[in-house]
């Protein structure tokens, strides 16, 4: 249906099918291709959410009603001439919106992810799409019960019916631009690597994350191991071992589950093991994802000739401290007073639990990140500090050495370019403590102004495969200086800059001199 914004009339399709309903016998398979139909369809509704244990962001979900049958995407397609173009047939340039949620939870319902603002003041046709999470788009049997990574196979999958279908829509299926954040911005990556995905976008946008920690993509039999775990969970396995392989009674036990159930699997054994980090259950199956996705991008085997724009905020961070840590001491309103020594010594032992192959040496995180600081220094920065270091080895680093090393990969053909988030919203807003610095997700929703300048800046992006000069100056794509690649980078900031908001190297020494090494190690 037609509708306007901000007296901008856009046209609104909600709850399309791009697959066949994943359910019955089609449950933990592969997404089929949706038939065609000759009827005419209604898309006036929101579809429903795919299934999650998700009570707590419930309230955000503009559909409230949980179901298997999740696999539909929303357009908003802006209506009148293209304002990039004389010819009013020319279609428009676009993207495709990839939630995140940890590939657990989340959907393309919730309030803050309708595209019509980004169409209508963007002039682009914006699409976001559901996928299968959890379970249901991640269980991995070892057989073709359940062959793992569907989630990514559902996102595959909506993007060939973009590539075929969008152009009815005024969309232009040769400037297709993916962008996501956290599990979306992990997704994105995916793709650029994935030789099944690659030919289906030329642009994306990282927002928040990489996939090229040591658990992202796993050896298949590793991940299988987590699974049954999860099954004896459910008591879908008899006795008090864990099983070695998954047998038909153990699948059938699954395939007859309720819902609800599967949804509560625990598939994040390092949250709740006292590890700091989290459990992706990607698995490296052979064809979305041929080998461990870090080795990959190492070889130079991923997408060429892309225009990649890469994001990170300030403190990516601290919402994991009060997901993980002492309930108390982390408060998202009150928590615990906090001395200088103590938050040094605080980061110095949740250093040495994070994710790694190798103990990380926690006295030299907190030497680098507590430089310059002292019992003078406020209580919410000293705890603050603490998020932002656990941020960047765990989101904010890996995204930066994603982009690093697919343009020295691919210097005459691939444009990378850098934003850094550092606008502290006005309140504390879904993912952010009071005392937490530009958090996680804050760049999702940014205030007005500064919503306006990114929807212009993704959407020029979008449209010409690179960003508006901004402040008078151009932005600057990544490049070579000697043997050296130069990173410069933009600032959303709401303090002000004494000359420019454009910066070079950003964090230089914790990305490259300290976190990189862990990173490397797989």
């Amino acid at each position: 249906r037609t509708e306007t914004f901000d007296g901008k009339p856009y046209n609104q399709f909600l709850g399309i099918p791009y697959a066949e309903p994943p359910i019955g016998d089609l449950r933990f398979k592969k997404p089929v291709p949706i038939k065609a139909w000759s009827e005419l369809r209604e898309a006036s509704q929101w579809p429903n959410p795919c299934y999650q244990h998700n009570p707590d962001f419930l309230d955000n979900f503009r559909n409230k009603q949980f179901s298997e049958d999740c696999l539909y995407l929303n357009i908003w397609a802006p209506v009148g001439i293209s304002v990039e173009a004389m010819d009013k047939n020319q279609p428009k340039a676009v993207m495709v919106w990839i939630h995140g949620g940890a590939l657990i939870v989340g959907s393309p319902v919730e309030d803050y992810y309708s595209g019509h603002v980004l169409a209508t003041k963007g002039d682009v046709v914006v699409v976001t799409i559901g996928y299968r999470t959890s379970t249901f788009g991640f269980l991995y049997t070892g057989t073709d019960d359940a062959p793992g990574n569907m989630g990514l196979w559902d996102q595959v999958l909506a993007l060939q019916w973009v590539n075929d279908n969008i152009e009815l829509f005024g969309g232009d299926s040769h400037r297709v631009t993916v962008f996501g954040e956290s599990a979306g911005g992990w997704s994105t990556s995916l793709h650029i690597l994935s030789p099944i995905s690659r030919p289906l976008f030329q642009n994306a946008i990282m927002m928040s994350g990489a996939a090229i920690n040591r658990n992202a993509g796993e050896p298949a039999r590793d991940v299988m191991q987590k699974w049954l775990r999860g099954a004896q969970a459910i008591n879908c396995t008899e006795g008090d071992d864990i099983p070695e392989e998954f047998t038909p009674k153990i699948i059938d036990c699954l395939h007859n589950t309720p819902a609800e159930t599967l949804a509560a699997i625990p598939i994040l054994p390092a949250l709740m093991e006292g590890i700091v980090g989290w459990n992706t259950v990607v698995i490296i199956d052979g064809e979305f994802l041929p080998a461990r996705p870090l080795e990959m991008l190492s070889k130079g085997d991923h997408k060429k000739g892309i225009n990649l724009m890469v994001g990170t905020a300030q403190d990516e961070g601290s919402w994991i401290l009060w997901l993980t840590e002492d309930s108390v001491k982390y408060s998202q309103h009150s928590p615990s007073p906090m001395t200088h020594m103590e938050a040094y010594n605080e980061l110095s032992r949740i250093s040495r639990k994070m994710w790694s192959k190798e103990p990380i040496d926690g006295e030299m995180v907190s030497k680098v990140y507590f430089t310059g600081l002292s019992d003078k220094t406020p209580q919410d920065i000293l705890r603050q500090t603490i998020g932002v270091a656990i941020g960047d080895y765990l989101l904010g680093c890996p995204a930066i050495q994603f982009a690093k090393t697919l343009y020295e990969n691919d210097v005459s053909d691939s444009r990378v370019y850098q934003y850094y988030y550092n606008s502290k919203l006005g309140e504390p807003k879904q993912l952010c403590s009071k005392w937490s610095g530009v958090c996680h997700f804050d760049d999702v929703y940014p205030e007005r102004d500064l919503s306006e300048k990114m929807i212009h800046i993704f959407s020029t992006f979008a449209k010409t495969g690179e960003p508006p000069a901004l402040d008078g100056a151009d932005w600057k794509a990544y490049y070579r200086l000697d043997n050296h690649t130069i990173r410069p980078y933009y600032e959303f900031t709401n303090q002000p800059k004494p000359v420019t908001n454009f910066g070079t190297g950003l964090k230089v020494v914790e990305c490259e001199y300290l976190w990189k090494k862990y990173i490397d190690q797989q």
